[in-house]
């Protein structure tokens, strides 16, 4: 009976997160689509996007690396540095100056990081979505979904969105 009960709660988990996992493959494609819409992609781009899958270890080392570099970046206050991490579509918006001061203004926690802590990461090839946990100036850590997009070959930063988390849930 132990044996039975062990492989239901395998089982339940299981489709547990296979549920978790198409829930937010559904909430990172839509929040995905409307970065794309903000930087002027055609109706067609957007429908066409496969969707997003759990990253394969290089894929998210890759995703992991840009992250931690541009927060290093904001930590030794080299905004330049950290601006070369943004897609083209977020410097079209934003000039440098700007970029400091949105980063500074409204993700203070990012902008003073201590320390990142990764979750789940997904992707397609050519966008990505990673759930961080950032320790920043404030006694609470903040979690944020960061998406990025490849743009000639290397992974960029299009966007940050606060996530709503619940425990230590990344």
């Amino acid at each position: 009976m132990k044996k039975h009960t062990s492989l239901w709660l395998f089982v339940s988990l299981l489709l547990g997160l296979a549920g978790s996992f198409w829930a937010w493959d559904r909430s990172f494609d839509t929040a995905s689509v409307n970065e794309i819409e903000a930087e002027g992609a055609s109706q067609a781009d957007k429908r066409s996007s496969p969707p997003l899958h759990p990253s394969q270890d290089p894929v998210r080392a890759e995703l992991i690396t840009v992250i931690e570099s541009q927060l290093a970046a904001f930590r030794e206050k080299d905004f330049t540095k950290a601006y070369s991490h943004a897609t083209s579509g977020i410097k079209a918006r934003f000039r440098l100056e700007a970029f400091e001061l949105m980063v500074t203004s409204q993700y203070p926690s990012i902008a003073h990081s201590k320390t990142a802590v990764f979750g789940i990461i997904l992707d397609n090839g050519d966008e990505a979505v990673a759930n961080v946990r950032i320790d920043g100036e404030s006694s609470e850590p903040t979690g944020y979904r960061y998406l990025l997009k490849r743009e000639k070959s290397a992974w960029k930063i299009q966007g940050v969105i606060r996530a709503i988390t619940q425990g230590n849930t990344i």
